[in-house]
């Protein structure tokens, strides 16, 4: 049985936003992955559609001094994954109320917990094993090159 999707016009809007945002940052076409097996949001393409790289969009609602932020393990391990077998680059982008940072999923060490969306659960599947991401991993997008 496959999970229910939980997107809103609201956060697809939040997500578009982001994502015109790193092409801005990253001087690339950044495009959408419609299937969601794949494990992240967008493919970033150089002007002939090589690809450059591979990104997973969040939209934080906290803000950057928070400095924390935290993904699904499994999401963490196809990440991991991508970045091992391509051997591109890979990152976690995050919108934060304040600006937008970047996590290089290569280099970035995290810690694992039990956890997820506590206050506002909507499934079971809500809590599940999670990897958080600190200050020290996060790097303010327009510092971060392909």
């Amino acid at each position: 049985m496959s999970r229910t999707t939980y997107e809103t016009p609201e956060s697809l809007a939040k997500e578009d936003e982001l994502r015109k945002r790193v092409e801005l940052a990253f001087g690339c076409r950044v495009v959408k992955i419609a299937n969601i097996a794949y494990g992240f949001d967008w493919m970033l393409l150089d002007q002939e559609d090589n690809v450059l790289g591979f990104a997973e969009g969040k939209c934080w609602g906290g803000r950057s001094w928070d400095r924390h932020f935290f993904i699904s393990l499994l999401k963490w391990v196809k990440l991991r994954q991508l970045s091992r077998e391509t051997r591109l680059p890979v990152f976690i982008v995050v919108g934060f109320q304040d600006g937008e940072r970047a996590l290089d999923v290569k280099r970035a060490v995290p810690t694992f917990k039990y956890g997820g969306r506590t206050a506002t659960q909507r499934d079971a599947e809500d809590l599940e094993p999670v990897v958080y991401f600190g200050e020290c991993d996060l790097k303010h997008l327009g510092k971060v090159r392909l």
